[in-house]
């Protein structure tokens, strides 16, 4: 068996139950916030938002939790993982570096 998890913690969670990152250093201007609004409505909700259910820290998917919360949800799912603070900054900063994520 290989050394990559395939098999991610999936739970339902309440989204009132987790906030932003605080350090997350990712932003989104406003045409591109419609533009996410847009895709989610269009596709719905396919790439699920990592929480960390040791700090109540979004990992990733906060511009994605933004237009959910938006919309009232209360519940959704969404990949769980417990981790020190260091390791989640970590894993925030490299689930938004745009040098391991491919180009256009």
């Amino acid at each position: 068996m290989g050394k990559i998890n395939v098999q991610p913690v999936v739970e339902e969670i309440l989204l009132s139950d987790y906030r932003p990152a605080p350090y997350n250093p990712r932003e989104i201007k406003e045409g591109a916030m419609s533009g996410l609004r847009h895709s989610l409505e269009k596709f719905g909700y396919v790439d699920l938002i990592i929480v960390n259910k040791r700090t109540g820290h979004i990992v990733g998917g906060h511009q994605r939790w933004k237009v959910i919360q938006e919309e009232g949800v209360e519940k959704i799912t969404a990949i769980v993982v417990d981790v020190d603070e260091a390791t989640e900054r970590q894993m925030n900063l490299e689930l938004n570096n745009p040098e391991i994520t491919g180009n256009w």
